[in-house]
């Protein structure tokens, strides 16, 4: 046995007797043997081991030393446990509780690698099965949120992401297909994640945290969704819900893209602003003036000189684009009233549904301009959940995919968490 390898593997209650090398197969094997004054604890409970039941061999997967894979082979002995009153393995300090098929040490890389790196990949890479990658990560992931208490927030920003496009069953609706994702807006992490895009996705988070860090919450920042807001009402007496600028302006754009096709449907068909009022040319009308191109600018320029509702449109749109730049509430309600009585005296119904929503609203929307707070956060986590999805090719099963957007976005990954200490008791 070469003195050096020797020395690579250390395990607490053994010791090395020999070390086998294959380079035919490219393969270590490390053979150990139980230290005689080694006292067994039980598997499950932990509870020092009475008589001696036997043993029986066991062979696991190490990490891989200079390229060359490597098992531990030794043998685990069982014994009688007086707390299960039964047979029960003994308790082996570097084996990983959550897969029998390798050690500790090599689970805790293995997991790492998940965290950034979809499960084929590392499958492939480390030439393991892709179904045994994906229970080993499930398993470590079931065993870090039994373990994993939600932070104390106070300000949080909650969204909804399109998770599933399965059959519904008959039970479901499509707000089955969606998770409820809640964010630290200070951190910026994603410290739960509910099934279902509803008021008891929502309702299931707060009962998490507890009466008591429910009142420490100061915003929720969302979209108009009342669910959620119903929910924050009844659960955070001390919270202000505000809604994201985000949301408004996108519902606008959608309000204006509406008239536009309208005010086109009712061109004449040898108009010469047909051509100019549709295909991708609908994306200039949604524009701010600011960002647009001098060649874009220019076919707005004609567009409005050749037709006045056109021109009315553009007043409205670009003068909402200034709403959420008010320094104050009084000013906000001030422009809103403007905006509101231009949009009332055109025949743009589209965009009046709109402001007299917005307008009943108004308590809600008044926050923003105290607490300054959006939902971008939750918008570009959106991104990274759509990203992890399509690299995986999507997921079956909604609680794996769950626990791997608070892997990838929140606290079950080793930068928070360390692997090794993790399954300590």
């Amino acid at each position: 046995m070469h003195p050096i390898l020797s020395r690579l593997f250390k395990f607490v209650g053994y010791k090395v007797i020999d070390i086998k090398v294959s380079t035919r197969d490219n393969i270590v094997t490390v053979i150990l043997e139980r230290s005689p004054d080694k006292l067994g604890k039980c598997w499950e409970c932990g509870c020092f081991l009475g008589r001696k039941r036997g043993s029986h061999p066991r062979l696991v997967e190490h990490l891989p030393v200079m390229g060359m894979t490597t098992f531990i082979e030794f043998k685990q002995y069982k014994g009688h446990c007086t707390h299960c009153g039964k047979a029960r393995n003994e308790h082996v300090g570097f084996l990983s509780k959550d897969s029998k098929k390798f050690t500790k040490l090599y689970v805790d890389w293995l997991s790492q690698m998940c965290e950034f790196a979809c499960i084929s990949r590392v499958a492939k890479y480390w030439d393991q099965t892709k179904s045994t990658i994906r229970d080993m990560d499930f398993n470590v992931l079931k065993r870090l949120i039994a373990e994993y208490k939600i932070p104390e927030v106070t300000h949080i920003s909650v969204d909804e992401v399109y998770a599933f496009n399965t059959p519904l069953k008959k039970h479901q609706s499509r707000n089955d297909r969606f998770y409820t994702v809640i964010s630290d807006l200070n951190t910026h992490k994603v410290i739960w994640v509910s099934e279902g895009r509803s008021k008891e996705a929502l309702d299931h988070f707060y009962t998490l945290i507890g009466k008591k860090n429910c009142k420490k919450i100061q915003v929720v920042a969302m979209d108009q969704f009342d669910g959620y807001k119903l929910s924050t009402e009844e659960n955070c007496p001390n919270a202000a819900v505000v809604w994201d600028r985000f949301h408004i302006m996108k519902s606008l754009e959608e309000a204006i893209n509406e008239e536009r096709k309208k005010l086109h449907n009712d061109l004449e068909n040898d108009d010469p602003l047909v051509r100019l009022t549709r295909g991708s040319k609908r994306f200039i009308f949604l524009k701010k003036a600011s960002r647009r191109s001098l060649k874009e600018q220019k076919l707005i320029d004609q567009v409005c000189a050749d037709n006045g509702k056109f021109l009315q449109l553009e007043i409205i749109k670009e003068y909402m684009f200034d709403f959420f730049n008010e320094p104050t509430i009084d000013d906000a309600k001030d422009h809103l009233d403007t905006a509101t009585e231009m949009a009332w005296g055109t025949d743009f119904d589209h965009l009046k549904n709109w402001f007299h929503n917005l307008s009943l609203g108004w308590e809600t929307l008044k926050n923003y301009f105290t607490f300054r707070v959006t939902s971008a956060l939750s918008e570009g986590i959106n991104n990274v959940i759509k990203t992890l999805k399509r690299s995986a090719y999507g997921y079956r099963d909604p609680v794996y995919f769950a626990y791997k957007i608070m892997q990838r976005c929140g606290y079950l990954n080793s930068d928070h968490i360390q692997p090794s200490a993790a399954g300590k008791k």
